[in-house]
């Protein structure tokens, strides 16, 4: 079984509009789809969720439906070039680090305003 996300403009079709289906691949020529509307409820910070209101349930043990549900909506938001924060974060720390192995080097290999008259001097 494989989750797939489709993600569809409406504005071929004259609406301001995107779409988004939901399926499962079933295998065997047979598909599963997510119906709706969803309902979204409020309630006061710190309430509980009525167990009736659970949006999904995945059975099965270790979480495999759940990843292989949630692994759909990654990729689907990747294509939109949505990137997860932690992935900023951390393009920004490796941004640093090569800046910082720049200098470095620049210092080592005498590349920095200053070198070349110090050597003389040496």
């Amino acid at each position: 079984m494989t989750w797939r996300i489709h993600i569809a403009s409406g504005i071929p079709f004259g609406r301001l509009e995107e779409t988004m289906m939901i399926f499962r691949d079933d295998g065997y020529g047979r598909f599963s789809y997510i119906s709706g509307p969803l309902v979204m409820k409020s309630v006061d910070s710190g309430a509980a969720i009525p167990e009736a209101d659970v949006t999904m349930r995945f059975g099965g043990f270790g979480g495999a439906e759940l990843d292989d549900f949630l692994r759909a909506f990654v990729e689907a938001a990747w294509e939109r070039g949505i990137r997860p924060k932690a992935l900023s974060d951390q393009r920004g720390e490796l941004a640093a680090t090569r800046e910082h192995l720049a200098d470095f080097k620049r210092l080592v290999f005498g590349a920095y305003p200053g070198a070349a008259a110090e050597k003389k001097d040496g």
